[in-house]
């Protein structure tokens, strides 16, 4: 995509009308360009947003829509699985998106799907999802178990966008790879654009449009998911997902996300077994015999250096 695609004009005419408050929206203006690129490149009919936060990319998105003659046209689905804004004072996911409805004085086909995972809401929205947002928690398994639930109800040729594709160097958690890892393993039309607002020039922003060979090689996408874990869902939550690959994906996928989560269990508990003995040894070496042994083997050396010093 040339830089000529990217399309700025939405998020400038929005904060003409609204002032965003510190920290929104959450996308840099190359990112919201982007993003606003694509809507205005693949002109979709039913768009579906996964983690909306306070809703300042969602009002950029409105903003687009309208500028483009599509508010009446285009469904847009906001999903988070939060109903308040996890960093506000107690305001609704969403909120800035529905001052910018006032302030853009339009209709929009836009619905508010939240306080639930994913899964839950999809039968609801339907198929046909023809252009996507994935930007949720960008740890493993994030996303990609986002984009493997999603994946039956898209389009053919939908486009999908992730973004902090970088988090993990461009954010505070190292950790925050899942989105890189899945535009990696997909097979599709790969959308990344060199972002000179940034010293590396690394964009923290992807895209990919399915294609033929997307369904061909889904199983790569699963298998992804063997990359461990940074968190493990509860498994009243992981049920709502394997039911839905159950419903729409053969008996191998059902057996490939069931092998790994058994997995992923069992490294995790290992994992808290070695932190907690960790721990016991580091408390172990707070206590006053450590610190005296410490302290005994501390001074003979001290002496020894201060006499070679005079050698």
């Amino acid at each position: 995509m040339m830089d000529k695609m990217l399309f700025f004009e939405p998020r400038q005419k929005l904060q003409e009308l609204i002032c965003f408050p510190e920290g929104e929206p959450e996308m840099t203006e190359f990112e919201s360009a982007f993003l606003c690129g694509l809507i205005k490149k693949c002109s979709p009919h039913k768009i579906i947003e996964v983690g909306i936060a306070a809703g300042g990319t969602t009002a950029i998105i409105l903003s687009c829509l309208k500028q483009l003659g599509m508010n009446l046209s285009t469904e847009l689905h906001s999903v988070d699985i939060s109903e308040k804004f996890y960093r506000g004072k107690g305001e609704k996911s969403g909120y800035l998106a529905e001052i910018a409805k006032k302030k853009l004085q339009s209709e929009f086909h836009h619905t508010y799907h939240l306080g639930n995972v994913l899964p839950t809401f999809l039968d609801e929205i339907g198929n046909n999802i023809d252009f996507a947002i994935l930007d949720t928690t960008h740890s493993m398994p994030g996303e990609i178990l986002e984009f493997i639930t999603l994946y039956p109800y898209l389009s053919p040729n939908a486009c999908i966008v992730l973004h902090d594709i970088a988090n993990n160097h461009y954010g505070s958690s190292t950790s925050a790879f899942a989105t890189q890892v899945l535009l990696d393993s997909v097979t599709a039309t790969k959308i990344v654009e060199q972002d000179d607002s940034r010293e590396s020039q690394y964009p923290n922003i992807g895209a990919f449009v399915l294609n033929e060979d997307t369904s061909k090689y889904i199983k790569d996408v699963f298998n992804s998911l063997m990359i461990s874990w940074n968190y493990i869902p509860h498994n009243d939550v992981f049920l709502k997902y394997t039911d839905n690959i159950c419903r729409n994906y053969r008996i191998e996928f059902q057996q490939i996300i069931t092998t790994i989560y058994q997995l992923q269990l069992k490294t995790w508990e290992k994992q808290q077994i070695t932190e907690n003995t960790t721990f016991e040894n580091l408390s172990w070496r707070k206590s006053n015999s450590y610190k005296i042994g410490r302290f005994i083997t501390y001074i003979p050396r001290k002496i020894k250096k201060i006499i070679q010093r005079f050698q």
